[in-house]
This record gives structure tokens, sequence and C-alpha cells, in this order.
């Protein structure tokens, strides 16, 4: 059985995260953060804590939808691709498992209400993620990457902390490869006709695949309004009708069978 939060502990971490949105918003979106000049200035300023100052800002990237792709892009062309993958990779996992552990103790129930009118299809999973969490996470990963719904909405399920973070640092390797490969070439272009090179193009268009299969993935996984959940619900209630069906004719033969048999 999970260890469950107090009441007074619930309050100070709801706090907190509210705290946190508002310092990521600043961060993220008021301070020129999203750009490579504006990156790098903060990172030179840090000295040689400026990776450690990337990587706290990627987790507040975190906490406000949008852009975690893009961060992965700047970590390849601020540190290169081998120590941009290393960063992003770190702060993938401290990010995802923030809002998956901020859900998990402060708004699971909220955030399962949710699952089951807006991600119905996601809630549907809570079998696969109970039983086989680790590869459900990274068939999740794979397909849908960063995407922000899926970092809050597993929070709510029943996956083991484990099999979450074991499984989003697997199912994301191929992601940030590609994005920080990108994002290190896009650095190195220094005029139009570099954006035409392999080394470009190739990681541009996986990009543009991950994003087109995230688009079409999350339609069906994440988009399950009313109507899905009501059908979920039908299928739930299906089984026990077949039972009652079932026990109906069980207690016919019964009945039958202890009538008086004629001579």
């Amino acid at each position: 059985m999970r260890w469950a939060l107090p009441s007074w502990a619930r309050i100070l971490l709801a706090a907190a995260a509210v705290a946190i949105l508002v310092a990521a918003v600043w961060l993220v979106l008021g301070s020129g953060l999203l750009s490579v000049a504006g990156m790098r200035a903060a990172v030179d300023a840090w000295g040689p804590f400026g990776p450690i100052a990337f990587i706290l800002v990627f987790v507040l990237g975190f906490f406000v939808p949008g852009p975690e792709l893009l961060f992965v892009a700047l970590a390849g062309a601020l540190f290169g691709q081998v120590a941009g993958f290393a960063y992003a990779l770190a702060g993938t996992i401290l990010g995802t498992s923030a809002t998956f552990l901020l859900v998990r103790y402060t708004a699971q129930r909220w955030v399962q209400e949710a699952l089951q009118t807006r991600f119905s299809r996601l809630a549907a999973l809570e079998r696969h993620l109970q039983r086989h969490g680790f590869l459900t996470v990274v068939g999740l990963r794979l397909v849908l990457f960063l995407a922000p719904p899926l970092n809050w909405a597993l929070g709510a399920t029943r996956v083991s902390t484990r099999d979450y973070i074991l499984g989003t640092a697997t199912g994301t390797l191929p992601g940030l490869v590609i994005a920080t490969t990108l994002g290190a070439e896009l650095s190195h272009s220094t005029a139009l006709g570099d954006l035409l090179r392999p080394q470009v193009l190739l990681p541009a268009l996986g990009i543009l695949g991950f994003l087109l299969m995230a688009l079409l993935a999350g339609r069906r996984l994440l988009g399950g309004g009313p109507a899905a959940a009501r059908g979920s619900e039908r299928l739930r209630r299906e089984p026990q009708r077949t039972t009652a069906a079932q026990d109906r004719a069980i207690e016919a033969r019964q009945e039958l069978g202890r009538r008086p048999r004629r001579a």
C-alpha cells in the first residue's frame, strides 16, 4: 500500500507547486531563456556551475507546457551533442519525476477524475501499467516523448515510481539523441545552405516524424472525451451483464432440478 501524506503536507506541497509554477513561467517565458543567446548568457554567468543552472531551468520548464523539446535542442546547441545529451537526459529524468511525484502526492484524485472524463483511453491502460509498468511507459514515451499531459496523467496511475523513472529514461533516449543532434548541428550553421546538409535534415525530419506520431497517437490516447468515457464505462459494465445472465441460467437449472420428476 502506498504511503499517504498527511493533509498538512499536501497543502505545503500544493503551495510549493504554485510557487514553482510562478517561478517557471517567469524564468522560462519572461526572461529570454528560450533563445540560444539568452540561455548562453545565463549559463556563462554561472561559470563552472552553468550546466547545473541549465538543468534547473530545464526542470522548471516541465511545469510550463511546451518548451521541453526546445530545451533539449538548446542543450545540444550550448554544450555539444555528447554533453548536451547527458544534461538533457538528467533534466528529463528530474523534470518528469518532479511532475509525476507532485501529482501522485497532491492531486492524484483530481487527475484520476480527469482521466475518466478527458483521457479515458489512458485510464484504460491502468492494468497494463500495474502489471507491465516499465514496458508500457517505454512504449508511451517512444510515441508521445515529453508530452506534458503524459507526465501529469501517469502520476495518477498505479505504475510504480521505479518503473516510471526507468521507463521514461529508456523511452526518451531516441528523441533526446535526435533533438540534441539537431541543436548541435544548427549551432554550427551560419548560412542558409548549411541547413540543407544531411546532418541537419535527417534530425529535423526525425523530429517532425516524432511530432506527427505524437500528435496522431495523442489524439487517440489522450483525446478521449466524455463520449469515450461513456464507451469505456459500457465496456466495464458488459462483463457484469454477462455474469448476471449466467447467474440467471444457473438459477433456472437449479429450479428445474428441484422440481419433482414425473413417474
